[in-house]
């Protein structure tokens, strides 16, 4: 019945298909500082397809995930699908695209994404994320001209922008 797992400061490449099948009452996830590039879409179930898709699906518990100082490029739209994360670390990556996360979109209340090279955003990515309340997006230097400040940060009560070096805000 482990609830929580601390991974941080390894050399984990990556996460075999099945690794966590076997803990689905986990809570809290900690893969911090690591060299991950992708995680098994079904590494907490059983098959190996990439891209994080459905990875997580099996977790209806996992609350809190960790995945910062790893190498992460891309997450897919379907990774999360199943769960009720709240609190996602993804900050310090190499993600240039900000996340699809409209399947934890209901849960999740902070998003730290920071240090990545995010270049690409949109309002419905936003908008989709009903009960975040903290966004991060510091340090991503290549942030798209204007943000969707109308439709994206409805909850969000802090957002921290520091040294974006983005130019525009719009309200579209």
């Amino acid at each position: 019945n482990v609830t929580n797992i601390y991974l941080r400061n390894n050399e984990i490449v990556g996460v075999p298909a099945g690794t966590f099948t076997n803990y689905t009452n986990l809570e809290f996830l900690d893969m911090t500082s690591n060299v991950l590039r992708e995680i098994s879409p079904t590494a907490f179930t059983g098959t190996n397809i990439k891209n994080l898709d459905n990875a997580f699906s099996d977790f209806k518990r996992l609350a809190i995930l960790h995945l910062s100082w790893n190498r992460l490029t891309f997450i897919s739209p379907t990774a999360f699908t199943g769960t009720r994360i709240k609190r996602l670390l993804l900050d310090h990556n190499l993600l240039t695209n900000f996340p699809d996360l409209a399947q934890i979109g209901s849960t999740l209340i902070g998003l730290e994404i920071q240090y990545n090279r995010i270049e690409q955003m949109n309002a419905d990515q936003l908008s989709s994320l009903t009960q975040l309340d903290f966004l991060d997006l510091s340090e991503n230097k290549n942030l798209p001209a204007g943000l969707p400040f109308k439709h994206g940060f409805v909850r969000v009560s802090r957002l921290y922008l520091k040294r974006t070096l983005f130019t525009n805000i719009t309200n579209e």
